[in-house]
């Protein structure tokens, strides 16, 4: 509900930003200070969530701890891969 609300929000706050001489005349300077003031706190709030998220997954996530060597290696292991990629190691396994 969090990522329609957030997704909703910058859409709108965004077509405000946008169409700035239209929205000006109806929202009052006060209105699209407060639309820009929304989209730039909502888009950090995003990057956070993502860099979170991305750092959770890649480095403290309890099943590759202490990290997933894949961004060094460039493999990973079958076992991994039908871990993670079921779908796609059934398409390399039907190819070759």
């Amino acid at each position: 509900m969090g990522i329609g609300l957030g997704q909703l929000s910058d859409v709108a706050t965004g077509l405000i930003l946008w169409f700035d001489n239209t929205f000006m005349g109806l929202l009052t300077k006060l209105g699209w200070d407060v639309s820009r003031t929304i989209h730039f706190y909502e888009a950090w709030l995003a990057f956070l969530a993502i860099l979170v998220w991305h750092i959770y997954f890649v480095i403290f996530n309890p099943d590759i701890y202490p990290m997933n060597l894949a961004w060094i290696k460039g493999t990973i292991t079958e076992a991994e891969m039908a871990d993670e990629h079921p779908l796609e190691l059934e398409a390399l396994k039907r190819k070759s």
